[in-house]
């Protein structure tokens, strides 16, 4: 055994033969460890001192460091739930108002068009062949359905289709002419086929981005293979150079 292990027993021992003593013993022990009392007549037993209570300080003195925390201000201190992190769920698939101007026309991105990866695929399959989904399957996100048959304004890059003389009567509009020209076909979703009405005739702008307006129109565009070219038309009113 080590030596470190007997003082606990050690103690526990001689308390157990103070206590079998009785309490002539333990009084006098006690006795004899207190000083004498001064004005005390001898022949009295000396009584100890009972130590004076420890004051309470008042509430309105305890410092607030010191202070419990009550029931009321646990709940207080508790970090305020706005609206916007409860609902941050659907703040996040809540679509973003676009710009209208006082004629209605929205102002749109290529951004605003595209689509998610996991559906598009099949979404642009099913404007080709939709007798093959159901109606949740065909249909589109939100924020582009809304856009569906109204005016809007989108900046991009012009490759002519048809020309009428030196002007431009069907062009494609890509969001970027680099990807577009030097990095293959852009995905369905990146282009628009913009068809002018009414006479309306474009100046080309070559290599430079410009304005289009006119009437936005979602509908499949089928390739010679039979897959999905792409999804958006445009009815052209007006081609700008961007200023």
């Amino acid at each position: 055994m080590k030596a470190t292990s007997l003082f606990p027993i050690a103690t526990l021992c001689a308390a157990a033969l103070l206590a079998s003593c009785g309490n002539d013993i333990t009084e006098s022990a006690a006795a004899a460890s207190l000083p004498p009392v001064q004005g005390a007549e001898l022949d009295l037993p000396i009584v100890p001192k009972e130590p004076d209570p420890k004051p309470v300080r008042d509430a309105d003195t305890v410092p607030a460091s010191d202070a419990g925390t009550t029931e009321d201000e646990s709940e207080t201190n508790e970090p305020e739930t706005t609206d916007e992190s409860t609902q941050d769920g659907e703040a996040a698939v809540e679509p973003a108002e676009l710009p209208v101007d006082e004629d209605g026309v929205v102002t749109v991105s290529f951004l605003d068009l595209m689509l998610d990866d996991e559906i598009k695929e099949d979404l642009l399959d099913a404007l080709i062949y939709p007798d093959d989904y159901s109606d949740e399957e065909r249909e589109f996100p939100d924020e582009i359905k809304t856009l569906d048959s109204k005016q809007i304004s989108i900046t991009g890059y012009m490759i002519p289709v048809l020309w009428d003389e030196t002007k431009v009567t069907e062009f494609m509009l890509v969001g970027d002419l680099l990807a577009c020209c030097f990095g293959g076909a852009p995905e369905p979703d990146e282009w628009l086929n913009c068809v002018c009405v009414d006479g309306y005739k474009a100046e080309y702008y070559p290599f430079v981005p410009v304005v289009v307006t006119g009437k936005f129109k979602i509908d499949g565009i089928e390739d010679d293979a039979g897959y999905a070219a792409g999804a958006y038309h445009m009815a052209v009113d007006s081609v700008e150079k961007e200023l």
